[in-house]
């Protein structure tokens, strides 16, 4: 956003501004609402149910990854999926990213 058109602002009430920057923050993923935290937890089940399948004969390589990238039961953190995502939230992308990192882990 260029000087000029911020000058328009000016002449917003603070309660329009807000408003604003609530709809921005819903729009672009600054809020961390219900539908985030169901979107992250979405991704990494994903994440976890396809490595599971596709390496179903190295099970235990599989889950020693998936606590890797989470953590541990006490500091798990599902946002750590959200690395293998991308803007365009294209799941076969998604998924090709995750293959590659775990084989990359798997032959370092």
């Amino acid at each position: 956003m260029t000087a000029q058109q911020l000058k328009g602002f000016r002449f917003l009430s603070p309660k329009v501004c807000i408003r604003l920057l609530e709809l921005f923050q819903l729009r672009f993923g600054h809020h961390m609402g219900l539908g985030t935290k169901n979107r992250q937890k979405q991704t990494a089940d994903s994440c976890k149910q396809h490595l599971r399948v596709k390496y179903r004969n190295q099970r235990e390589l599989v889950e020693e990854f998936i606590v890797e990238i989470e953590g541990t039961s006490k500091s798990c953190d599902i946002t750590r999926w959200s690395r293998f995502t991308d803007i365009k939230d294209i799941k076969k992308e998604m998924l090709k990213r995750l293959e590659a990192h775990f084989e990359k882990w798997l032959n370092p």
